[in-house]
């Protein structure tokens, strides 16, 4: 078995990648709408502190988010946000939770 992706992969794709991305966070703001039974755009505006047009637009895919308001949302929904880089194939993640927290602390100190 391979331990990369084939060339033609559209996994290669960075803006493939990037889309994906994207269309999973939306997703996931719809999943924890139901979760709070927020109805619509505006309960969640209302719930997270954040302008329903700025909402709406993003769940329409009408707008293209940068990490850090992805971030932001997740923390006012209460959610972990989470990204993981994964061995091709495998689906293993290349680096564990636990190994994560020990490198930042040798790098930055413990919190």
């Amino acid at each position: 078995m391979s331990k990369t992706m084939p060339e033609d992969s559209l996994e290669r794709d960075p803006e493939f990648v990037l889309m994906n991305i994207r269309a999973q966070f939306v997703a996931d703001i719809h999943k924890a709408m139901e979760f709070y039974n927020l109805s619509n755009v505006r309960a969640l505006a209302k719930k997270i502190g954040m302008q329903q047009n700025f909402l709406k637009k993003i769940l329409n895919e009408e707008r293209t988010l940068d990490l850090k308001e992805m971030i932001e949302i997740s923390v006012r929904l209460g959610l972990y946000f989470n990204l993981n880089m994964v061995c091709p194939n495998r689906n293993v993640v290349v680096m564990s939770e636990e190994d994560f927290v020990e490198w930042r602390e040798k790098k930055f100190g413990k919190r």
